[in-house]
């Protein structure tokens, strides 16, 4: 039978339907994450202090993995929802930092500038080595930073680049006593002591003693040298008021009143220029400098009004008259108006040059702030740009997945075409073999059975050719007998009839036996194989006596086995008679017979091993055929093991021969047990 032909798709078609299959998923692969969580799609861009586009830096975004902005100075990045507003923002770059940062339509700008600072690591501790945990540590040098210790007793400040520390004159703890500072690679160290604490008499003599050199002698005549609050209460704080005349009572009022203004306007000036600083914001900034202006304004109105009112005051004493001053005196006087007016023109001057200095500041931050606004306008337009960008893109994946969604579609129409075509091919091969199976079968079958056939022909032509040669050779002998019979004592002409009558006998039986295998095969019951053995000693219990064979059996009383008793029997009593002959053949005083019964798992094996003259290995082959006799001394018709053979192919089981000549002959049964 001819298999049958099945069309596939074309090997080139194949390649196209992966490729595109492969396309699709790797698109719906690239948009994939953009439709699985909640992400944005931002602009980064860095400049420097002079907003010009900074280049080649690595950005991290709220200490997430750094971004490089490459050669262009931007760069697109996915970043999820919740990471908007931006909270902090750090430079790979040691020797950058982020000053500001804006981010407006989808675009982040980073202003980048050098550090004006390094982070100095420290270790506060005692000298027993304890650690000095959430303390607040003041350093002075150009500037005065203040930090706070962690738990650990350790701390970083934040120290101008290029400035050195000098000593442990810089540092200040609160409430200790700094001893020592140690600078080492292995880590930097600020040894501390606890203050020995003054009872309040030791303060007030300390006090009482070193303000008493200082105040004793003081000279009314150097009051306008005092220009502080702090050094005027200093001085004053132990003079009693009554002991000064009213002139001097009204000049520390004038200068009490004084510097208790220029304090006022000195720590608010110095608070607002003190809010200015690399941390604060551009807004606050200008704000601080417009309240410091206001101030200033506020000031230099203050002072011309009572610089105009002094002026008057000493115009209104010139005009009652110089006549009482001498010479030298007006000479004096001419002088300090000379250098008054040099003075005033100077300080013209200066204010003219600060005003054009601080027209020039503005017009600067005025063209920083229009620089900001056109960029502003730059990048709207290049969020416009982004946008039209983003808008083709999505239109051109709408139209990419549905040319892919079609071409899937198509795919899998000719995927499962293909499929449908490949099984009906594979099932009409599957029935193609089945049915070469079957033939061959078939073909097995009618050559076994042909085979049998051909054995069972030639067996039944053994048979008849043997069984007549057999059967003819009693009865020749009983004429023989019967022509003699004058000349032989009637005993030993019974005792020679009897014998050849019961050879006779045997062979009939044997071959009867033979020819009712296949019925008894059918009959199964449940045997005892012990009681079976049994049966049979006692069937062969003379022939056993007379040879003085010694048997020995080994078999379990509680063995069943569901057979055909009639088989078992004639296993056993041919089994059984071969053993006994020949182990008398060979020696009649050592005969001896084993017959042993074991259980192995599924099968039963039942062995017969006799110490006779064994077996000869040229003569195994045909050990199992019809009316074979394998040595010259048997008296058997060759009959015995044809049917033991016959017996156990009945049972579907399988024999064992083991043996070696002159020694030993062993013949084993297997049979299926259940």
């Amino acid at each position: 039978m001819n298999e049958p032909q099945c069309r596939y798709l074309h090997p080139h078609v194949r390649k196209f339907c992966v490729r595109w299959t492969i396309a699709m998923l790797a698109v719906i692969l690239l948009y994939l994450p953009a439709l699985s969580q909640e992400k944005q799609t931002i602009q980064i861009k860095t400049f420097d202090q002079k907003l010009q586009p900074l280049k080649n830096i690595d950005v991290s975004l709220n200490g997430k993995d750094y971004v490089s902005v490459g050669h262009k100075g931007f760069a697109i990045v996915e970043i999820n929802s919740s990471d908007l507003p931006v909270k902090s923002i750090n430079i790979k770059d040691d020797k950058l930092e982020a000053a500001s940062w804006d981010f407006s339509k989808g675009i982040i700008e980073i202003i980048v500038r050098p550090k004006s600072y390094t982070l100095v690591h420290f270790v506060v501790q005692f000298p027993d080595g304890t650690r000095v945990p959430r303390s607040t540590v003041s350093f002075k040098g150009s500037k005065t930073i203040t930090a706070e210790t962690d738990a650990t007793g350790e701390v970083d400040i934040p120290i101008v680049l290029n400035e050195k520390i000098a000593g442990p004159g810089q540092f200040q703890i609160k409430d200790l006593q700094v001893n020592s500072v140690n600078l080492s690679p292995k880590g930097n160290l600020i040894t501390v002591t606890r203050p020995r604490v003054l009872s309040a008499e030791e303060r007030r003599k300390a006090e009482a003693g070193s303000l008493k050199g200082q105040l004793s002698d003081f000279d009314m005549t150097k009051l306008d040298s005092i220009q502080s609050i702090t050094v005027f209460y200093a001085v004053f704080k132990d003079i009693a008021m009554k002991d000064l005349t009213p002139a001097e009572r009204k000049k520390l009022d004038a200068k009490f009143h004084e510097l208790v203004m220029e304090d006022s306007v000195a720590r608010s000036q110095s608070q607002f220029i003190a809010n200015i600083s690399d941390s604060s914001f551009v807004a606050e900034d200008i704000r601080n400098l417009l309240n410091h202006a206001t101030l200033e304004s506020d000031a230099l109105q203050a002072n011309r009004s009572e610089f105009d009112a002094k002026v008057q005051v000493i115009s209104s004493k010139l005009e009652k008259g110089i006549a009482n001053f001498t010479a030298e005196e007006r000479k004096s006087l001419l002088a300090d108006i000379d250098l008054l007016e040099k003075i005033l023109i100077q300080n013209e001057s200066k204010f003219y040059q600060n005003r054009s200095d601080y027209q020039e500041i503005i017009n600067t931050l005025k063209q920083k702030y229009f620089d900001i606004q056109n960029l502003e306008t730059r990048l709207s337009d290049s969020e416009k740009q982004r946008n039209e960008e983003q808008r083709v893109s999505r239109q051109r994946f709408v139209v990419i997945s549905s040319v892919l969604i079609v071409f899937g579609a198509l795919i899998i129409l000719l995927m499962s075409f293909s499929s449908r075509l490949r099984k009906q091919a594979k099932d009409l091969k599957a029935a193609n073999e089945e049915i070469k199976t079957m033939n061959e079968n078939l073909e097995a079958i009618v050559e076994k059975r042909t085979q049998l056939l051909e054995e069972s022909n030639r067996e039944l032509d053994t048979f008849l050719y043997r069984a007549s040669h057999d059967l003819r050779s009693p009865i020749r002998s009983i004429l023989g007998l019967c022509n003699i019979i004058d000349h032989i004592p009637p005993t030993e002409l019974s005792h020679r009839m009897r014998g050849t009558t019961l050879s006779m006998d045997r062979m009939l039986k044997k071959l009867i036996n033979i020819s009712e295998i296949s019925q008894h095969s059918a009959a199964m019951q449940k045997i005892n194989v012990s009681t079976a053995i049994a049966d049979a000693k006692n069937k062969l219990q003379e022939m056993i006596k007379e040879r003085g064979v010694q048997l020995h059996i080994n078999c379990a009383e509680d063995i069943t086995l569901n057979s055909s008793s009639a088989l078992i029997e004639n296993i056993l009593i041919n089994l059984m008679e071969n053993a006994v002959f020949f182990s008398a053949l060979k020696n009649q005083d050592e005969a001896r017979v084993e017959i042993k019964v074991a259980v192995n798992g599924t099968t039963l094996e039942l062995s017969v091993f006799d110490n006779g003259v064994g077996i000869e290995d040229a003569i195994r082959p045909k050990l199992f055929h019809m009316f074979f006799t394998g040595h010259e001394k048997t008296k058997g018709n060759g009959l015995g093991l044809y049917a033991v053979h016959k017996c156990v192919t009945a049972l579907y089981g399988k024999i064992i021969v083991d043996s070696k000549a002159g020694q030993y002959a062993k013949i084993s049964v297997i049979l299926p047990y259940n």
